[in-house]
């Protein structure tokens, strides 16, 4: 059982979540593993830097600074570790698949889900060097009746953990000023990612 306060940076905005993550752990079968949890967290966006109306890819008009949501999830995973060392692996993989569903019969707000799947090999070489190769996919889509994917569960990439050599959250869709200011453009994130 967590129960946890968070508050993150971002350029566009900073964001506050408070909430409790309750996980149940089963084993398979050496090396496999299930893995259950329900979610219940409250996100807030707070300082956002425009109050500006923007208009996302699809043509949506929103606001940065308007998401207030409390979300209710489940999610269940299957794992497959076999690795030396569970923090500095040398030799070994690592892969899972995973589906959340928010929403609808938990209550609260969003009905949407997403879809998960990962994969890392490492590989030893001469003189101590590992070769790491790594593979996730994630799509994330709506049911019910909402129509989109709050603005803090939506993906995200570029950065070190993601794609390096570029700008954090920089790469993926972006949304420009409803009023046409030039070089107005955010990251807006997207409900599908490949890495």
């Amino acid at each position: 059982v967590d129960l946890y306060s968070e508050e993150h940076s971002y350029d566009e905005y900073d964001t506050k979540r408070l909430g409790t993550d309750v996980n149940l752990g089963l084993s398979l079968g050496r090396p496999y593993r299930l893995d259950l949890g329900y979610q219940l967290e409250h996100t807030e966006i707070t300082d956002s830097s425009d109050t500006n109306a923007f208009v996302d890819p699809g043509g949506k008009e929103f606001y940065y600074n308007q998401e207030n949501i409390t979300l209710s999830s489940f999610r269940a995973t299957v794992s497959r570790r076999v690795l030396d060392n569970m923090f500095l692996p040398t030799r070994g993989e690592n892969g899972y698949i995973r589906g959340t569903v928010y929403g609808g019969p938990l209550g609260f707000d969003g009905e949407f889900y997403s879809l998960e799947a990962s994969y890392a090999r490492y590989i030893p070489l001469i003189f101590k060097h590992v070769l790491s190769m790594r593979v996730r996919g994630v799509v994330l889509d709506n049911y019910g009746t909402d129509e989109e994917i709050p603005l803090t569960e939506r993906l995200y990439a570029g950065g070190s953990r993601t794609i390096r050599g570029f700008k954090y959250r920089s790469v993926g869709p972006k949304a420009f000023r409803a009023d046409g200011t030039p070089d107005s453009e955010q990251p807006c994130g997207g409900q599908s990612m490949a890495l």
